[in-house]
């Protein structure tokens, strides 16, 4: 699924530790990795230079992932408003009819843990950028949700070929969860409303004549 809060798909190992996965003994049960273990490094294959005219190149907004998810939704009848500024974190798809925002994080530059690499070249930077953006990226769907919103969040790599569909369809299966329940607590709120209309207010009898 694709709910902020779900269970990790892989399991990601330090570097030299045994790689066999964990069965149902306790004694196998995996350790959470320390911080300066918590980021895989791979070769650069770029120099310094080229590595970083290809990051300033990224664009920030209408990426393919996002234009692929957009496309899926506009075919399927939903509206929405796309890179909404004053909301926090400028979410990239808000649809305020079902009161849903969502997110369409790149792997690397959002530290998406199964999928992240560190470049070895000036690896310390990138680390601290990445961490940074994990902790804004938190803060700000926390505050979506406080005020009400309901947050989904996609990440690059769920839009790959291969879990394509499956995402798209989960994405609209929880767009349409949170609508029903929006529905529902409305209608709550209004029998409450009604109810608390036609409770007569202690001590009081009604019209003098």
């Amino acid at each position: 699924m694709l709910e902020e809060r779900a269970k990790p798909l892989f399991f990601i190992f330090p570097q030299g530790a045994d790689t066999k996965p964990p069965g149902k003994s306790r004694a196998n049960k995996p350790q959470t990795a320390p911080d300066s273990q918590r980021y895989r490094r791979t070769m650069d294959i770029w120099d310094k230079e080229k590595r970083s005219a290809v990051m300033a190149s990224t664009k920030s907004r209408d990426t393919r992932p996002e234009l692929i998810v957009r496309s899926y939704l506009y075919h399927r009848g939903y509206r929405f408003r796309k890179n909404v500024k004053g909301m926090p974190g400028t979410p990239d798809i808000v649809l305020k009819k079902y009161g849903t925002v969502i997110f369409i994080h790149g792997c690397f530059w959002h530290g998406h843990t199964p999928d992240f690499h560190i470049p070895r070249s000036n690896s310390e930077y990138w680390k601290e950028k990445i961490e940074r953006n994990r902790l804004r990226d938190k803060r700000d769907k926390e505050r979506l949700r406080n005020a009400g919103w309901n947050v989904i969040t996609v990440w690059e790599c769920q839009l790959k070929p291969a879990t394509r569909e499956k995402t798209l369809f989960e994405i609209e299966y929880l767009i349409t969860r949170f609508y029903i329940k929006r529905l529902k607590d409305k209608a709550r709120k209004k029998r409450y409303a009604e109810m608390e209309h036609r409770i007569p207010v202690a001590g009081y009898e009604g019209k003098t004549k």
